[in-house]
């Protein structure tokens, strides 16, 4: 596809950001992410794949 590597001010280009923005707008209205903390993050993604965070015992 030529739009994802138009040159900008071509119409190809003006294509591809009206696009973006329709996909972000879409995205936004119905999918919501979760706000995980960066370590939430990562214990939810080990959980997902049946592993543990192991902890220290000193």
């Amino acid at each position: 596809m030529d739009i994802f590597h138009a040159a900008e001010g071509t119409p190809e280009a003006d294509e591809m950001e009206l696009l973006i923005v329709l996909v972000k707008d879409y995205d936004d209205k119905y999918y919501v992410l979760p706000q995980l903390s960066p370590l939430d993050a990562i214990k939810y993604k080990l959980e997902e794949r049946g592993l543990r965070l192991k902890t220290s015992s000193h």
